[in-house]
Protein backbone atom coordinates (compact mmCIF):
# COMPACT_ATOMS: atom_id res chain seq x y z
CA UNK A 1 0.00 0.00 0.00
CA UNK A 2 1.22 3.03 -0.97
CA UNK A 3 1.78 6.06 1.56
CA UNK A 4 0.67 9.78 1.07
CA UNK A 5 2.96 12.16 1.60
CA UNK A 6 3.07 15.29 3.82
CA UNK A 7 5.16 18.09 2.41
CA UNK A 8 5.95 20.74 5.02
CA UNK A 9 6.39 24.22 3.45
CA UNK A 10 8.67 26.59 5.27
CA UNK A 11 9.18 30.02 4.22
CA UNK A 12 10.95 33.13 6.29
CA UNK A 13 11.91 36.74 5.57
CA UNK A 14 14.05 39.01 8.03
CA UNK A 15 10.99 39.33 10.17
CA UNK A 16 8.77 36.85 9.47
CA UNK A 17 8.25 33.11 9.31
CA UNK A 18 5.16 30.97 7.84
CA UNK A 19 4.75 27.17 7.60
CA UNK A 20 1.90 25.12 5.21
CA UNK A 21 1.51 21.67 5.72
CA UNK A 22 0.21 19.36 2.85
CA UNK A 23 -0.92 15.84 2.13
CA UNK A 24 -1.52 14.32 -1.22
CA UNK A 25 -4.35 11.93 -2.02
CA UNK A 26 -3.56 8.31 -2.84
CA UNK A 27 -3.92 9.39 -6.73
CA UNK A 28 -0.53 11.97 -5.67
CA UNK A 29 -2.55 15.10 -6.32
CA UNK A 30 -2.67 17.61 -3.47
CA UNK A 31 -5.27 17.08 -0.60
CA UNK A 32 -8.42 18.69 -0.39
CA UNK A 33 -7.76 21.51 1.91
CA UNK A 34 -5.09 22.99 0.00
CA UNK A 35 -6.00 26.14 -1.90
CA UNK A 36 -3.60 25.42 -4.79
CA UNK A 37 -6.36 25.05 -7.97
CA UNK A 38 -9.19 27.71 -9.42
CA UNK A 39 -11.77 28.66 -7.55
CA UNK A 40 -15.04 30.98 -8.07
CA UNK A 41 -16.19 33.33 -5.45
CA UNK A 42 -18.58 35.67 -4.29
CA UNK A 43 -18.25 38.09 -2.39
CA UNK A 44 -21.11 39.63 -0.18
CA UNK A 45 -21.62 42.58 2.88
CA UNK A 46 -23.40 42.24 5.46
CA UNK A 47 -23.93 44.54 9.09
CA UNK A 48 -21.55 43.05 11.18
CA UNK A 49 -23.16 39.85 12.40
CA UNK A 50 -22.13 39.09 8.90
CA UNK A 51 -25.77 37.52 8.14
CA UNK A 52 -29.19 38.23 7.39
CA UNK A 53 -29.54 40.15 4.07
CA UNK A 54 -26.26 40.70 2.03
CA UNK A 55 -26.11 42.59 -0.52
CA UNK A 56 -23.56 40.50 -3.93
CA UNK A 57 -20.90 43.49 -4.28
CA UNK A 58 -18.21 41.45 -6.75
CA UNK A 59 -17.86 38.10 -8.19
CA UNK A 60 -15.26 36.23 -10.21
CA UNK A 61 -12.08 34.08 -9.84
CA UNK A 62 -9.19 33.31 -7.60
CA UNK A 63 -6.37 30.87 -9.01
CA UNK A 64 -3.96 29.56 -6.45
CA UNK A 65 -0.55 27.82 -7.51
CA UNK A 66 2.33 27.26 -4.75
CA UNK A 67 3.08 30.86 -4.33
CA UNK A 68 0.67 33.57 -6.26
CA UNK A 69 -2.92 34.07 -6.87
CA UNK A 70 -4.57 35.80 -9.60
CA UNK A 71 -8.00 37.06 -8.21
CA UNK A 72 -10.72 38.29 -11.22
CA UNK A 73 -13.28 40.46 -9.77
CA UNK A 74 -16.27 41.27 -12.00
CA UNK A 75 -19.02 43.81 -11.20
CA UNK A 76 -21.95 43.67 -13.12
CA UNK A 77 -24.49 46.03 -14.61
CA UNK A 78 -26.93 44.78 -12.36
CA UNK A 79 -25.03 44.68 -9.30
CA UNK A 80 -23.64 48.46 -10.25
CA UNK A 81 -27.40 48.95 -10.41
CA UNK A 82 -27.91 47.71 -7.14
CA UNK A 83 -24.84 49.67 -5.75
CA UNK A 84 -26.70 53.11 -6.33
CA UNK A 85 -30.24 52.36 -4.98
CA UNK A 86 -31.53 51.86 -8.66
CA UNK A 87 -33.76 49.73 -10.80
CA UNK A 88 -33.04 48.27 -14.21
CA UNK A 89 -34.92 49.25 -17.35
CA UNK A 90 -33.23 47.22 -19.35
CA UNK A 91 -29.53 45.10 -19.92
CA UNK A 92 -28.04 48.90 -20.34
CA UNK A 93 -29.91 51.28 -18.29
CA UNK A 94 -30.70 51.79 -14.67
CA UNK A 95 -33.11 54.41 -13.60
CA UNK A 96 -31.68 55.88 -10.55
CA UNK A 97 -31.73 59.21 -7.94
CA UNK A 98 -28.83 60.64 -10.10
CA UNK A 99 -31.18 59.81 -13.29
CA UNK A 100 -30.31 57.21 -16.04
CA UNK A 101 -27.21 55.33 -15.75
CA UNK A 102 -26.26 53.37 -18.78
CA UNK A 103 -23.54 50.89 -19.20
CA UNK A 104 -21.48 52.98 -21.28
CA UNK A 105 -21.19 55.21 -18.38
CA UNK A 106 -19.84 52.40 -16.11
CA UNK A 107 -17.37 51.60 -18.73
CA UNK A 108 -16.24 54.92 -18.75
CA UNK A 109 -16.14 54.98 -14.90
CA UNK A 110 -13.88 51.05 -14.56
CA UNK A 111 -11.46 52.18 -17.50
CA UNK A 112 -10.62 55.23 -15.35
CA UNK A 113 -9.91 52.89 -12.20
CA UNK A 114 -8.09 51.07 -14.35
CA UNK A 115 -10.17 48.15 -15.12
CA UNK A 116 -11.55 46.59 -18.19
CA UNK A 117 -14.80 46.40 -20.13
CA UNK A 118 -17.08 43.54 -20.57
CA UNK A 119 -20.02 42.60 -22.38
CA UNK A 120 -22.30 43.17 -19.37
CA UNK A 121 -20.15 45.38 -17.19
CA UNK A 122 -16.13 45.25 -15.53
CA UNK A 123 -13.72 42.93 -14.50
CA UNK A 124 -10.48 43.76 -13.00
CA UNK A 125 -7.39 41.10 -12.38
CA UNK A 126 -4.48 41.70 -9.92
CA UNK A 127 -1.79 38.86 -9.20
CA UNK A 128 -0.30 38.75 -5.57
CA UNK A 129 1.94 36.64 -3.64
CA UNK A 130 0.26 34.83 -0.71
CA UNK A 131 1.45 32.48 2.35
CA UNK A 132 -1.31 29.85 4.19
CA UNK A 133 -0.37 29.15 7.23
CA UNK A 134 -3.02 29.11 10.02
CA UNK A 135 -4.68 32.27 8.24
CA UNK A 136 -4.26 33.15 5.03
CA UNK A 137 -2.01 36.43 3.99
CA UNK A 138 -2.14 37.96 0.34
CA UNK A 139 0.39 40.51 -0.14
CA UNK A 140 -0.72 43.50 -1.72
CA UNK A 141 0.65 46.37 -4.18
CA UNK A 142 -1.60 48.89 -5.16
CA UNK A 143 -1.64 52.18 -6.59
CA UNK A 144 -3.31 55.87 -5.86
CA UNK A 145 -2.72 55.97 -1.97
CA UNK A 146 -1.69 59.10 0.11
CA UNK A 147 1.37 57.88 2.55
CA UNK A 148 -1.70 58.44 5.37
CA UNK A 149 -4.01 56.16 3.38
CA UNK A 150 -1.43 53.64 3.57
CA UNK A 151 0.55 53.88 6.41
CA UNK A 152 -2.39 54.70 9.36
CA UNK A 153 -5.22 52.71 7.08
CA UNK A 154 -3.32 49.70 5.35
CA UNK A 155 -0.39 49.64 8.27
CA UNK A 156 1.69 49.26 4.72
CA UNK A 157 4.45 50.50 3.43
CA UNK A 158 4.46 53.67 1.01
CA UNK A 159 6.56 54.21 -1.77
CA UNK A 160 6.54 57.98 -3.20
CA UNK A 161 7.73 56.92 -6.53
CA UNK A 162 4.76 55.44 -7.83
CA UNK A 163 1.89 56.29 -4.65
CA UNK A 164 1.93 52.89 -4.14
CA UNK A 165 1.19 51.01 -0.88
CA UNK A 166 2.39 47.85 0.12
CA UNK A 167 0.41 45.69 2.29
CA UNK A 168 -0.85 42.31 3.70
CA UNK A 169 -4.32 41.20 4.11
CA UNK A 170 -4.69 38.93 6.57
CA UNK A 171 -7.62 36.31 6.69
CA UNK A 172 -9.30 33.81 9.00
CA UNK A 173 -10.43 31.17 6.08
CA UNK A 174 -11.68 28.03 6.50
CA UNK A 175 -11.36 25.39 4.18
CA UNK A 176 -13.41 22.12 4.07
CA UNK A 177 -12.86 20.12 0.55
CA UNK A 178 -14.05 22.19 -2.58
CA UNK A 179 -15.42 24.81 -0.12
CA UNK A 180 -13.39 27.96 1.23
CA UNK A 181 -15.10 31.16 3.56
CA UNK A 182 -13.66 34.14 5.48
CA UNK A 183 -15.03 37.15 6.78
CA UNK A 184 -13.46 40.87 6.80
CA UNK A 185 -15.49 42.68 9.54
CA UNK A 186 -15.17 46.45 8.85
CA UNK A 187 -16.02 48.83 12.13
CA UNK A 188 -16.03 52.83 11.61
CA UNK A 189 -15.81 54.46 15.32
CA UNK A 190 -16.75 57.44 14.12
CA UNK A 191 -19.69 56.49 12.34
CA UNK A 192 -20.68 52.57 13.76
CA UNK A 193 -23.86 52.82 11.56
CA UNK A 194 -21.06 52.75 8.55
CA UNK A 195 -19.54 49.11 9.75
CA UNK A 196 -19.93 45.87 7.63
CA UNK A 197 -19.48 42.19 7.31
CA UNK A 198 -17.75 41.35 3.94
CA UNK A 199 -18.39 37.50 3.16
CA UNK A 200 -16.31 35.45 0.93
CA UNK A 201 -17.38 32.07 0.22
CA UNK A 202 -15.05 30.20 -2.71
CA UNK A 203 -16.15 26.96 -4.54
CA UNK A 204 -13.51 24.90 -6.32
CA UNK A 205 -14.00 24.49 -9.84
Amino acid sequence: MKKKLTFLGIETSCDETAASVVQENEDGTAAEDSLVGTWNFVATEYDTTCTGDGEVFFEGTMVFDDENVTITMELGFDSFCSDVDGSLVDDTTCNSYYGNLTLSMLHEMCLEEGMTATDDGCAESLTNTYTLNESLYINNVENGYSAAECELEEGGIYSESDSSCTYTDTVDITIDGSTATWNEIYIDEDYPEDSYCDVFVLTKQ
